[in-house]
């Protein structure tokens, strides 16, 4: 009998590991191409931005987070800057 439930845990298992590498798939080609997300600058620092997808408000506050080295710039945007954007945002929501 332990063979048996150990064997129907196995293929349960590898099923669902399946399942989720042909959702890795489909995801890895709709990132492949280029695609527009609308969002908000919710907060910034001098090492990150935090952003607001408008069409993904489910994602914990630690998966909004962007570095500045994450993006390859050349050099870090100035706070100045990004203040600035901040404040334009915001008042075209308003």
């Amino acid at each position: 009998m332990q063979t048996v439930c150990d064997r129907a845990n196995m293929v349960s298992r590898r099923s669902k590991q399946y399942h989720h590498a042909c959702q890795l798939l489909r995801v890895s080609q709709y990132l492949k191409t280029p695609f527009f997300l609308p969002c908000v600058i919710e907060d910034f620092n001098d090492d990150e931005v935090m952003l607001s997808p408008l069409h993904l408000q489910h994602l914990k506050r630690s998966q909004r987070h962007i570095t500045y080295s994450s993006l390859l710039l050349s050099d870090k945007p100035s706070v100045c800057c990004l203040f600035v954007l901040y404040v334009l945002l915001m008042l075209s929501c308003v």
